[in-house]
């Protein structure tokens, strides 16, 4: 959560929910944050007329109208510009932040989002295969 909150601090873009405040209360914390009365992408594309299968949702992005991924691309090269790796890309992390409104687009979950320093040597990704290997060794 609060590394969600420091990155999120950090990127001063409109696709991006603003936390207002934190609080703490007993074994809870509490945060202030920008309202989303939208749905996730995810629930909009599963819900249009077409009906997609939600299998289809998941894995193919290009399915969205030309303004989501134009402020979508917009987003990412926002975050790659401040060095942060988000991590967690997907349709349930893209929200309209009004209903049905194109144009409203927000990312949010940076709960496991990185700052990326582009001079060490450390691999920025991993093959699947790579990490199935250590796993079951």
């Amino acid at each position: 959560m609060f590394q969600d909150i420091s990155i999120n601090n950090d990127l001063d873009h409109q696709s991006f929910i603003k936390h207002h405040a934190v609080y703490q209360g007993d074994n809870t914390f509490y945060m202030i944050m920008d309202l989303l009365e939208g749905k996730s992408l995810l629930d909009e594309l599963s819900n249009h007329k077409n009906g997609f299968p939600e299998d289809i949702v998941r894995n193919v992005m290009w399915v969205c109208d030309q303004t989501i991924f134009q402020q979508f691309l917009s987003c990412i090269e926002h975050i790659h510009q401040q060095n942060i790796m988000h991590r967690e890309v997907k349709p349930e992390n893209i929200i309209l932040q009004k209903k049905s409104d194109l144009n409203s687009l927000k990312i949010i979950d940076f709960g496991l989002a990185t700052y990326c320093n582009v001079d060490n040597s450390q691999p920025y990704f991993i093959y699947l295969r790579f990490i199935s290997q250590i796993w079951n060794s």
